[in-house]
């Protein structure tokens, strides 16, 4: 999972993986906070990742 922290309240906002990186959709990254319903923008630099599979699931 990748995510960014939105700078309003600290939570985790999910980044869709076409918005990432030079194959991006979209040329500036706007995104919003599901929790707090903040508008903003981020970098490449301010996402961050996440193995979301359990640890037991790796065996």
């Amino acid at each position: 999972m990748s995510f960014v922290l939105c700078p309003c309240c600290g939570s985790r906002v999910e980044v869709p993986s076409d918005a990432i990186g030079r194959d991006r959709r979209r040329l500036w990254d706007v995104i919003v906070c599901d929790t707090c319903d903040a508008s903003f923008d981020y970098d490449d630099e301010d996402i961050q990742i996440v193995d979301d599979q359990p640890a037991d699931s790796l065996a």
